[in-house]
C-alpha cells in the first residue's frame, strides 16, 4: 500500500461527454454525463481503500484554468464500471474555451480519504498552446482510454507537477479571479 502523502497526477484528456460538467457548454454537449470519468484503476489509487469500496463521497476541490480559480466540495462516486468526479455544474462563461482534447490534471494525495484537497488544472489548447503541447509530450505514449497516471517520483511527475499554479487555501465555496 502507497504512504498516504505520496501525491499522484491523473492526466485526464477531455472529451465532449466531460465538458457537460461546464455551465457554459451545457447548451451544445449532447451528452447527460456531468462530470469527469477517472477508470477504475485509477480511482482506486487516488481514493482511501474506505471510499473506493463504499458508494464514494463528497470531497474539498479547487479548480484552476487561467485566472479562475474555484473551490468547492464535488462528488466522486461509481458509476458503472468506472467512477466520475463531478457535482454541481461549474458556472463561468470563461469554460467555453474547453473543448475535447483538451486536458484536466487531477492531483492528490494517493489513498485520499477526504482530508486533502483535489486539485484539478484545466489546461486549453486555444488559450495555453505551450503549456497543452507539454502535456501532450509527455503523456503520448503512456495514455490509455483517455488517462494516464503519474506518481510522484516517476518520471514526468515533476514536469506536470510544475504546472500547478502554488495557492494558498481558503475555504470551499468561494471563487477567486
Amino acid at each position: 500500500m502507497m504512504e498516504p502523502d505520496n501525491e499522484l497526477i491523473i492526466v485526464r484528456s477531455l472529451t465532449d461527454s466531460d465538458l457537460g460538467l461546464f455551465a457554459a457548454h451545457r447548451k451544445n454537449v449532447r451528452s447527460k454525463q456531468r462530470a469527469f470519468n477517472i477508470n477504475a484503476d485509477n480511482a482506486q489509487r487516488l481514493l482511501s481503500k474506505e471510499i473506493f469500496e463504499g458508494a464514494g463521497r463528497h470531497m474539498p476541490c479547487c479548480i484552476h484554468f487561467g485566472e479562475t480559480k474555484i473551490e468547492s466540495e464535488r462528488h466522486i462516486g461509481k458509476v458503472g464500471k468506472n467512477w466520475r468526479l463531478g457535482g454541481y455544474k461549474i458556472p463561468g462563461v470563461e469554460f467555453i474555451n474547453l473543448d475535447s482534447k483538451d486536458f484536466a490534471l487531477i492531483r492528490s494525495v494517493a489513498n485520499n480519504d477526504g482530508s486533502s484537497v483535489i486539485t484539478i488544472l484545466l489546461l486549453s489548447r486555444t488559450l495555453e498552446r505551450q503549456k497543452h503541447a507539454e502535456v501532450v509530450r509527455l503523456v503520448e505514449l503512456v495514455m490509455k482510454r483517455s488517462m494516464a497516471l503519474f506518481m510522484e517520483g516517476s518520471a514526468g511527475f515533476p514536469e506536470l507537477a510544475a504546472l500547478f499554479p502554488v495557492f494558498k487555501q481558503t475555504r470551499p465555496g468561494k471563487r477567486k479571479r
